[in-house]
């Protein structure tokens, strides 16, 4: 009998220790006390590759990050896009025009190169490829055909291969994306 009243006292302290706790929880689950403030920041991630315009301009392009072309996927997305680096505003809501030209140019004239040997100016061209924007090749250092502005804000490029490589191995090529402002009205801010 002596064990069973030892054991109902543990088991009422435990029942009041719990009680307290939870009792005490609500206050400091609430919120921040009287004394503080807080504020919150919103954290956007992208894996898109933007490149700014010049001259702190209020657009940039959206590239391809990263393209990928093997014997078994012979085309890739290349797309480019026109974008207001703006936070919620677009494009219109900054400009009354816009112009930018677009040059598009490879390291090594649409061909491939042993990695890691890509520098080297002696590396031997393997394979060919095209970027083509609306199905039409882009020659190596050339302007695209059609500027970007605010009623064309995209260009439907895409990676093709057109010979594979015969040598199992890593190769690859850069392709350097180069954009031009050739025009631009900015709506004036209040």
């Amino acid at each position: 009998m002596a064990k069973l009243k030892f054991v109902k006292k543990i088991v009422c302290a435990a029942g009041a220790c719990a009680m307290l706790a939870a009792a005490a929880l609500p206050a400091f689950a609430a919120g921040p006390a009287p004394d503080t403030s807080e504020g919150k920041t919103t954290v956007y991630y992208t894996s898109e590759n933007i490149v700014p315009g010049p001259n702190n301009a209020k657009w940039g392009v959206k590239i391809p990050a990263t393209v990928t072309l093997t014997n078994y996927a012979v085309e890739a997305p290349g797309e480019l896009t026109l974008v207001s680096l703006k936070f919620g505003k677009e494009l219109k809501d900054l400009y009354q025009n816009l112009e930018v030209q677009t040059t598009v140019s490879s390291a090594h004239g649409f061909q491939f190169v042993e990695y890691p040997d890509t520098s080297a100016p002696t590396a031997k061209k393997h394979g060919r490829y095209e970027y083509q924007v609306d199905g039409t090749a882009v020659a190596n250092g050339a302007d695209l055909t059609k500027n970007f502005s605010l009623s064309h804000t995209t260009q439907n490029g895409k990676f093709v291969l057109k010979d594979q490589v015969q040598k199992e191995g890593k190769y690859m090529d850069t392709i350097t994306f180069t954009f031009k402002q050739l025009s631009a009205q900015e709506i004036a801010t209040p």
